[in-house]
């Protein structure tokens, strides 16, 4: 016969065991708890310099002079890059001019849009566009929170969000006839010169093809900085950018994500994966990390890494007077 009261002895010995080795501070999560880190934990960062000082975008000759690649040519060859289709079909056959954007996105003609020189033989038409990125995240209750882009780089060199208008990210972008309806890269102009292109960053716990977001797959990209721009079309790229130097950890990136609503100034988030796919990417924000993502499955990514809220952005030419 089973003694039963010993058995109970075992077990209860077991759980006491159990406890000790875990530790008050290691129980056993839920299983909706996350199970991994969004950013690594344990290292020691490299501090981001956050020098908020106005930025340019450097001229092929500045490019070379840091020996960075020059300038991508706005008129590819074909066959080279392979398009991607907009999320908001533009006509090729106007120049975007700052008639064709509403308050929200447009630029004055005095000192946001510089139209390229009229000669016959220059460039395809160009306008320059100046604003920050409005920034709104809702809750699955359906909540919502508005704000900003910060102009800081957080600690593990991402970018954040603000209730500041005095602290919002400042940036261009520039729009071509040739390239209408093509992703952009967006410019910073207030905040850390050593990484003024917006850049999506493989991030670091991705699993498989780590450069390829996807429906059922919990890969994301970190939104922080490079110093140099990866023309549209091109496949993530290694190269020096804020994460990687905060972090440590080299990862891939590529800065021509962005396309611009020009009816609203919506900003969509894109990516392209390195097998020539354009997956439906969703703009996430992590309040556990205070960043932003760019993901291929919300769900799974949230089973994954913990809470992360739907968000928007926003292109604006100016922001709400100080009261």
């Amino acid at each position: 016969m089973l003694n039963f009261r010993l058995l109970a002895g075992v077990a209860v010995a077991f759980a006491l065991v159990s406890s000790t080795i875990a530790g008050p501070s290691e129980a056993v999560p839920a299983v909706t708890a996350r199970a991994e880190h969004f950013n690594p934990v344990g290292l020691r960062l490299a501090p981001m310099n956050n020098t908020v000082a106005p930025a340019k975008r450097m001229t092929n000759a500045e490019r070379l002079a840091r020996g960075l690649t020059p300038n991508p040519p706005h008129r590819r060859a074909p066959g080279q890059l392979r398009a991607r289709q907009s999320a908001t079909p533009t006509s090729d056959s106007a120049a975007p001019t700052s008639s064709d954007l509403p308050s929200s996105a447009s630029s004055s003609a005095s000192d946001s849009a510089t139209p390229a020189s009229s000669s016959p033989s220059a460039a395809p038409a160009c306008s320059t566009y100046n604003g920050y990125i409005k920034a709104r995240y809702s809750s699955p209750t359906g909540q919502y929170t508005d704000g900003y882009v910060t102009n800081t780089l957080n600690s593990h060199g991402e970018w954040g969000f603000t209730h500041a208008p005095s602290q919002a990210l400042a940036v261009s972008f520039e729009l071509c006839t040739a390239d209408a309806g093509a992703p952009v890269t967006l410019l910073s102009t207030n905040a850390d010169t050593a990484y003024p292109y917006l850049a999506a960053i493989t991030g670091f716990a991705n699993t498989g093809d780590r450069d390829t977001l996807s429906a059922g797959s919990r890969n994301y990209a970190y939104i922080g900085g490079t110093g140099s721009d990866v023309p549209y079309g091109v496949d993530p790229q290694p190269q020096a950018n804020s994460f990687s130097t905060a972090a440590g950890s080299s990862e891939d990136v590529e800065t021509a994500n962005w396309t611009i609503d020009p009816a609203t100034g919506a900003v969509s988030a894109e990516w392209y994966n390195a097998d020539g796919s354009a997956p439906a990417t969703t703009l996430v924000y992590v309040p556990s990390a205070a960043a932003w993502a760019i993901v291929g499955d919300l769900n799974v990514f949230a089973n994954n890494f913990g809470t992360a809220y739907r968000a928007t952005w926003t292109f604006i030419t100016a922001l709400p007077a100080a009261s």
